[in-house]
């Protein structure tokens, strides 16, 4: 008996323990990027993007948000349901804009946890890994497939 309840236990433990999510809790209020309640970038919306800056005032990306018609419509208002993506563009650096199948919230989440900025200043080696990681053709997949 005491050997079931302890691979009972174990059963429920080790999946906890074994997720490396990290939880971030994501707000945008005032122009600010708030992750965890701390300031972590300020945002700026032009020419229908958003830009953000490190605290000291620095840009480093720009997030165009795109999206398309999926054909499917909702059943209550009739609407057509909306594939949103972005396109990233990191700002004085040599890598050219990518596509990324996130919306602006996760792109900037995704950037957070693959420490784009640290301690305030922009890294460009991890800009270059969260294009490696998060780059796909939304468009072109999507043109293909009409």
């Amino acid at each position: 008996m005491k050997n079931l309840v302890v691979l009972l236990s174990l059963l429920f433990v080790l999946p906890a323990m074994a997720q490396d999510k990290i939880k971030v809790k994501f707000k945008v209020a005032k122009e600010q990027v708030l992750i965890n309640k701390v300031e972590w970038a300020k945002l700026e919306w032009a020419a229908n993007k958003y830009f953000l800056s490190t605290l000291s005032g620095d840009e480093f990306v720009s997030i165009n948000p795109l999206e398309y018609g999926t054909g499917r419509y909702h059943s209550n208002t009739g609407k057509e349901i909306m594939h949103k993506y972005c396109e990233v563009k990191f700002i004085g650096v040599d890598i050219p804009a990518f596509e990324v199948d996130a919306n602006y919230n996760e792109a900037t989440k995704l950037m957070y946890k693959m420490n784009v900025l640290i301690d305030g200043k922009f890294v460009l080696e991890n800009a270059s890994k969260f294009k490696e990681k998060y780059q796909e053709e939304v468009s072109e997949k999507h043109f293909l497939t009409k």
